[in-house]
């Protein structure tokens, strides 16, 4: 059983947008995950209180640009690296955090796990 659990993760990702932009009480996001390819992965809209976040079921991890707009106006572009050297462990999928704050800018960061 625990293999099947750890299958549903292994080369998986997880997106999640954490708002800092405290001028709406919600922002909504409209995105578009895509693979180095132009392949659609995923897509949907969210709608994100300030100071919280969200975060989706595990998608291929083959993600490398996410589009968004927002309904303030906001949009862009955030690249995602290939996974890191020493990713995580196969039954914990890989977390690509994107914060969208005051600047009204996406940006992207990830926890690199230690190789050691």
């Amino acid at each position: 059983m625990l293999r099947d659990e750890e299958s549903k993760y292994e080369n998986k990702a997880r997106i999640t947008i954490i708002n800092s932009h405290y001028e709406n009480e919600t922002t909504t996001f409209e995105f578009t995950a895509r693979a180095e390819n132009g392949t659609v992965i995923y897509e949907d809209t969210w709608e994100v209180t300030k100071s919280h976040s969200f975060t989706s079921d595990p998608i291929p991890d083959e993600v490398r640009t996410i589009e968004y707009r927002t309904d303030d106006g906001a949009n862009g572009v955030v690249s995602i690296p290939a996974e890191p050297e020493c990713p995580p462990h196969p039954s914990v999928s890989r977390k690509i955090d994107l914060y969208y704050g005051d600047k009204r800018e996406m940006t992207y960061r990830e926890i690199v796990p230690n190789c050691d």
